[in-house]
């Protein structure tokens, strides 16, 4: 097993050290993000996510973390020119708060904007840049108390600043429209929503698409379905709710629950197409026409799998060797290899091979990564973002309980070597 050996001597004051893996040279070099000194929360590293400009374009060089505490935000700033650094970001709040789940929102002209959620409390930010540096500004909060778990997870609507969102509860879905108070509950009768346990933290099981000018939620979970539980993803018509479509899981398709789901448009065909995590598996559908309204058969394109990692816990895609394709990344924050070596996580990179896809193939990993002993919670969040050095290509953030990790994965077909990539030799 190929183990990820973190160095303990690092600087403070940039908050990164760089080095090659020992034992995957010819793959990848790392970073070590540490939290800045006067960050003062804790669990630096378990939610991160990438920003949005005013076009819905993530922003090169720049991602979000959350944490626990007062100064629960921290920011990656690894833009050209610069040194990679960490950030605290100072913001007056009511009380502690304890970032469970972290959403981008389109930015306002120069303003970046993201919603947060403690499991009580969803509280809308503005990030803006000066010449003095950044500055947070708390914008709205949305509170219930009669609600379990609100925020569980947070997804923009179709509009453009988040006015609309979609807010999952413990066990129920809302739609938040404006300031107004939240609605009734989305009609997902029979869906259990995905268990509470194991990778919680910013965990995405809320997506959405556009089909024939139709805005449909997508809500994972699980499902009676031929006798059994099974995994399922019910597609909700936001105008029209009494029009839903349930994809379930059966024997060709195990699983018992939807961990992680996204929707992302993988062969430009202006639709996008749909990944399912769940436990050991992660199944794609590519969109099509003609389906019952919804673009998705019963039977998955591919399906990606490492047999001794629940990989279906964490999703994300980006296009991490700049061949214009994007690469599927999964991760199981709390894998164990061993006695001893409990939650210690891992992550994988799959390459997403669309020539192959219809075949209903199993794809293994291309590349795995693993924490070592001294590390908890690696791959509780995955994000990708631009290359300020590289047009086109984009760059790994692996976050881990303590601490975050920048990864230039390199050595993939047709990337460069390490020695030759500029991303190995700082300014």
């Amino acid at each position: 097993m190929r183990s990820l050996w973190i160095l303990l001597t690092f600087s403070l004051l940039l908050g990164c050290d760089w080095r090659a893996f020992d034992d995957l040279s010819a793959t990848a070099t790392v970073q070590v993000l540490d939290a800045p000194e006067q960050y003062s929360g804790t669990m630096f590293g378990q939610v991160a996510t990438h920003l949005l400009d005013s076009a819905g374009k993530k922003v090169p060089g720049l991602v979000l973390i959350g944490g626990q505490g007062n100064g629960s935000f921290a920011l990656l700033d690894f833009r050209k020119g610069q040194q990679p650094k960490t950030l605290s970001l100072a913001v007056e709040l009511s009380h502690s708060f304890t970032v469970e789940a972290l959403v981008p929102l389109v930015a306002e002209g120069s303003n970046y904007r993201f919603a947060s959620s403690s499991l009580s409390t969803v509280s809308l930010f503005t990030l803006t840049e000066t010449e003095a540096g950044f500055t947070l500004t708390l914008l709205n909060t949305i509170e219930r108390a009669d609600v379990e778990g609100l925020g569980r997870n947070i997804l923009p609507l179709g509009t453009p600043y988040g006015e609309d969102l979609a807010l999952a509860s413990a066990d129920q879905v809302f739609l938040q429209r404006g300031a107004t108070e939240l609605l009734t509950p989305l009609p997902t009768e029979g869906l259990t929503l995905p268990p509470t346990g194991g990778a919680t933290l910013n965990v995405p099981f809320l997506g959405r698409l556009t089909v024939d000018g139709s805005e449909l939620l997508a809500v994972g979970g699980s499902a009676e379905h031929e006798g059994s539980q099974r995994w399922a993803v019910r597609f909700v018509d936001l105008d029209h709710w009494e029009q839903s479509f349930t994809l379930h899981g059966s024997d060709k398709t195990p699983g018992s629950a939807v961990l992680s789901l996204l929707l992302v448009d993988l062969n430009n065909d202006g639709i996008r197409d749909l990944l399912v995590g769940v436990e050991q598996r992660v199944y794609l559908f590519l969109a099509q026409e003609g389906t019952q309204g919804v673009p998705f058969t019963q039977e998955p394109n591919l399906i990606f799998s490492s047999p001794e990692q629940h990989l279906g816990e964490l999703l994300a895609v980006g296009d991490l060797d700049g061949n214009g394709r994007l690469e599927l990344l999964s991760a199981d924050p709390n894998y164990s290899p061993g006695p001893g070596r409990d939650n210690l996580g891992c992550v994988a990179l799959f390459l997403i091979d669309l020539t192959t896809a219809g075949q209903g193939s199993t794809i293994p990993p291309a590349l795995e990564l693993f924490a070592n002993s001294k590390e908890k919670k690696f791959g509780s969040s995955l994000v990708t973002v631009p290359s300020s050095t590289l047009p086109g290509q984009e760059e790994l953030v692996v976050g881990g309980e303590n601490s975050s990790y920048l990864f230039y994965l390199t050595g993939l077909p047709g990337d460069n070597a390490p020695a030759d990539d500029p991303r190995n030799h700082p300014l």
